[in-house]
């Protein structure tokens, strides 16, 4: 696509008023006196603006006078979050790769614009272990490591019943200094490419974590998500790259990261220096 459209559509946008009317029809029909009352502008002043969304092809005003979004603003204005989400994650988008992420994926980060970036490998840790603890119906991973070192849910007893299934990549051994530890039978282990993430997904909640941009994963920051849009997008998340992923399972192989025994590389947290990081929530533009 030439630039020259793009640009000339996103300058038509491209004012806090005309994306204030977008987001307010954006819940139905309004007409010039609400909207110039609910902007706190004069009514030349909303005038203007709506001249300007017309002309773009956003906005069209029907036969009882009141103004709504075409069906190209109903378009545009479903992928604003993600653009929203680069401009309030930008200082952490600038320093982690997203890249391990699929094109259909990458375009849906505005999805988790609810979740909350933790920051503190004291946080993070504790948030993990938190949920682990308290496990009822599900541990879904996605780890960058032949076993990621998260997971004292992986050596505890599991009740009955817990979806439990490891993605891990396909690497002969763990690291220098790792250990081995059992895998109880009822976790379901499936091989992957190196997948350029971690995802968990806990019950109700999940977190995922980035690469740097120099390489190695941040294991001190990741997003945590709670709400029911961004879990959703974790989920399907995970469902893909299972379906995409080789069925491994621990009767199948004896050696390697995938069999009755695998490699930890870290047993306990060791990093306490986060403890005084802060975890915040994302602001929405």
């Amino acid at each position: 696509m030439a630039p020259e459209p793009l640009a000339d559509f996103l300058f038509e946008v491209a004012s806090p008023e005309r994306l204030q009317i977008l987001s307010r029809l954006s819940g139905g029909a309004r007409s010039h006196t609400e909207l110039s009352r609910q902007l706190a502008r004069s009514g030349s002043e909303t005038s203007r603006h709506l001249q300007r969304l017309t002309a773009a092809g956003l906005v069209e005003k029907g036969p009882r006078g009141k103004y709504a979004l075409t069906s190209i603003a109903r378009v545009f204005y479903a992928g604003l979050p993600f653009l929203e989400y680069l401009v309030a994650n930008r200082g952490y988008l600038q320093s982690h790769d997203l890249g391990g992420l699929e094109p259909h994926f990458l375009s849906r980060v505005g999805e988790l614009s609810q979740g909350t970036l933790t920051f503190g490998a004291y946080a993070t840790v504790a948030a993990q272990e938190g949920a682990l603890t308290n496990v009822r119906a599900r541990v879904w991973m996605v780890s960058d490591e032949p076993i990621d070192p998260l997971l004292p849910a992986s050596r505890a007893k599991l009740p009955h019943g817990i979806d439990v299934r490891f993605l891990l990549p396909a690497r002969a051994s763990g690291p220098p200094g790792s250990r081995t530890i059992e895998v109880p039978s009822l976790i379901s282990i499936r091989t992957i490419k190196p997948p350029g993430l971690s995802l968990v997904v806990v019950d109700e909640q999940a977190w995922i974590r980035f690469p740097t941009l120099d390489g190695p994963m941040d294991r001190s920051t990741m997003i945590l998500l709670r709400d029911p849009v961004g879990l959703r997008w974790a989920e399907e998340l995970f469902q893909h790259l299972w379906g995409q992923a080789g069925d491994d399972r621990p009767s199948a192989r004896t050696e390697g990261v995938v069999g009755a025994r695998v490699q930890s590389a870290i047993s306990e947290p060791t990093n306490r220096a986060g403890i005084g990081d802060r975890a915040r929530s994302p602001a929405r533009t």
